[in-house]
């Protein structure tokens, strides 16, 4: 399942949903899917572990990522536990720079365009 990220966020929770309770060292390898450029993040302790999944509680780190797609890779001591897709994504989706209305047979319609 994809994670949607609001990138203007101060603070966001991660849940991964794990087989098994997991010890040791916690990173988020991100690797993104137009510029197949990667980083990784170091993720704190989990505020939740269980058999069903884990939270993480963290600081944006995505703040200045572009808006976008992207894979993501939790590793946990540098062996992959599980895999799947962010979206990051700004509230602000843009304006519309031009709007033509068209008057037809009594019908309104309206063109935009971005």
């Amino acid at each position: 399942m994809t994670k949607l990220i609001n990138k203007e966020d101060e603070q966001i929770n991660l849940y991964f949903s794990l087989d098994d309770v997991f010890e040791g060292e916690f990173q988020l390898e991100i690797v993104s899917d137009f510029t197949n450029k990667s980083t990784s993040i170091e993720l704190p302790e989990a505020e939740i572990s269980n058999e069903r999944y884990s939270l993480f509680i963290l600081q944006n780190p995505f703040k200045n990522y572009l808006d976008g797609l992207y894979t993501y890779h939790l590793k946990v001591d540098n062996s992959i536990v599980q895999s799947g897709n962010l979206k990051i994504q700004s509230a602000d989706f843009g304006e519309n720079n031009s709007i033509t209305e068209f008057l037809e047979d009594s019908d309104d319609f309206i063109v935009l365009e971005d």
